[in-house]
């Protein structure tokens, strides 16, 4: 039980390392959209400055702690970390998806599209209920993570392509509502 836990709590510092990587200018995302939607001026090139910036941070933290963990994870945690590494790859691409789905997720926010922070909070109540049912064992714990951050990943993904659809889909839904909340 002892070594499961170490086990858990290596796999939790490693994806925090990437996570906090590539969240680090992730606190500049609405104000600098904000700044320029309030100015009248295109935010798409601060937004993909960020966005990419994250992929890169990200990225370069996935290559060199999930794929090549075997040796960056043994030297941060030594031989406690061997008990880890076949997670590693997997569970390092889950923390990548999960942290570029925030960068796109706060962009919308700043631009007041809620319909994108619905759908993050979705996904994490989708991942409660699925690891609530599924966690026979370390593996199937970090599956379900991995599908779920897929998922809200290809979400937000189908969102932004069709945002205009959804914008006017959610405008009728409002008129609707507006309709009979009036009478």
């Amino acid at each position: 039980m002892k070594s499961f836990i170490v086990s858990i709590c290596i796999l939790s510092l490693i994806g925090k390392i990437t996570y906090f990587a590539g969240s680090l200018l992730s606190p500049f995302m609405i104000p600098l959209i904000s700044h320029n939607d309030g100015a009248r001026k295109s935010s798409r090139r601060i937004f993909i400055f960020l966005f990419v910036s994250t992929l890169i941070l990200s990225g370069t933290s996935f290559i060199i702690l999930g794929l090549f963990g075997n040796y960056s994870a043994t030297l941060l945690f030594g031989s406690k970390a061997l008990n880890v590494l076949n997670y590693l790859p997997l569970f390092m691409l889950t923390i990548v998806i999960f942290t570029i789905t925030r960068p796109i997720i706060s962009y919308y926010l700043a631009k007041q599209n809620y319909i994108f922070s619905v759908a993050g909070f979705s996904s994490f109540i989708l991942q409660v209920v699925l690891i609530s049912l599924f966690h026979k064992d370390l593996d199937q714990f970090i599956f379900m993570m991995f599908l779920v951050s897929a998922a809200s990943l290809g979400l937000v993904l189908v969102l932004h392509l069709f945002r205009s659809h959804v914008k006017i889909a959610l405008s009728n839904l409002n008129d609707l509502y507006s309709l009979f909340s009036n009478s």
